[in-house]
């Protein structure tokens, strides 16, 4: 290499020749067949004792129309409510399961006993607690350009126990959200018959309220009637009668006419009247109404409120460790070592001092 015309330093020896570095890896190939044997044996090995770890992911999804055939099979007309649809269960699970009482529950009542050892003190636990949190169970909602399905993951330390779990954490939500569905709709139940309850009391005060207005009607018109010595029907001689006379007989501007017998007749059985149900329009059915609501439980329906898409499969191969990899990984490293001792061996390095 030269750096002016006067003066000229020759580098060439202290410079590495790739012919060199061949010649180096020539020489040290044993030196780097064992490193990549050892350190590809070194990391099998070591990913042997490490703890596997099995996994499980699945989405979730609205449940079909008849999965809710026995939930809606009393909710008819008759009674007023509405069918339940899908999406009205699901939304009770979906809000459920997102929420960190879902996996804390999960943590307590499944997590736990599974364990051969319990935390030592709560400080322990609360640890314990937070890394399943974040690494056991995973809820992943649906993105607005992703199929809009809730993802769940469930890790566990052997493939029938991820199943286990993964089955016994959908069973503790669903739980609580058809807790939570069966309040709200007990609820609304309530006070649909408190509304009915209080339409039928209404209903039978209106009846009485017209019945006391009939009975004054008729003993002011009974004494019109008796006063003028009217005994039966004013009608003329040769004609029918019009329809609206008939109806002022009815109406109570000339009910008098109608005759005192028969006002006493009238005023006689509305005396005797204990009860106005049969008159009044729709009082029936509201009865039956609020029969067939009092006999609605839901908590007796059996149903589901989510869908698995598809089935949960048990994993055939631990996620972690991937033997496969850790064998890459130990290859490559030790062949790195052996490069080293190779080129350490052709002194290499001493031209790079």
């Amino acid at each position: 290499m030269i750096l002016n015309q006067g003066n000229q330093v020759n580098f060439e020896e202290d410079e590495i020749k790739i012919s060199e570095l061949i010649d180096a890896i020539k020489n040290g190939w044993r030196e780097i067949f064992f490193c990549g044997f050892f350190g590809a044996a070194a990391f099998s090995i070591f990913s042997f004792s490490l703890p596997e770890k099995y996994e499980v992911q699945f989405y979730l999804d609205r449940p079909f129309s008849n999965q809710l055939l026995q939930l809606n099979v009393e909710r008819n007309p008759l009674t007023g409510l509405n069918p339940v649809s899908p999406e009205d269960v699901y939304k009770y699970f979906s809000k459920e399961i997102l929420t960190d009482a879902a996996k804390i529950r999960f943590f307590n009542q499944v997590y736990l006993p599974a364990l051969a050892e319990q935390p030592l003190d709560d400080l322990a636990k609360l640890r314990m607690q937070k890394e399943v949190l974040k690494k056991q169970v995973q809820i992943i909602e649906p993105k607005p350009k992703d199929r809009q399905q809730i993802q769940l993951r469930i890790e566990a330390p052997s493939s029938d126990l991820a199943v286990a779990w993964a089955n016994n954490f959908l069973k503790l939500t669903q739980a609580e959200a058809k807790k939570h569905w069966t309040e709200d709709e007990r609820s609304s139940i309530h006070i649909t018959i408190q509304h009915a309850e209080k339409e039928l009391t209404e209903r039978r005060a209106l009846a009485k309220q017209r019945r006391d207005d009939r009975r004054i009607q008729l003993k002011e018109a009974l004494q019109i009637a008796q006063a003028v010595g009217q005994q039966g029907p004013q009608l003329m001689q040769g004609q029918l009668p019009r329809q609206d006379s008939v109806a002022s007989f009815a109406d109570g501007s000339n009910l008098y006419a109608r005759g005192a017998k028969s006002l006493q007749a009238e005023l006689a059985v509305l005396n005797e009247r204990q009860d106005d149900a049969p008159f009044i329009d729709g009082l029936r059915e509201t009865e039956v109404k609020i029969k067939l609501l009092k006999q609605q439980d839901p908590e007796k329906k059996d149903f589901d409120m989510y869908r698995i898409d598809g089935e949960i499969f048990p994993p055939t191969s631990p996620f972690f460790p991937k033997k496969s990899m850790f064998l890459l990984f130990g290859t490559m490293f030790g062949t790195i070592l052996g490069l080293l001792w190779a080129f350490k061996k052709g002194q290499i390095f001493k031209k790079l001092i």
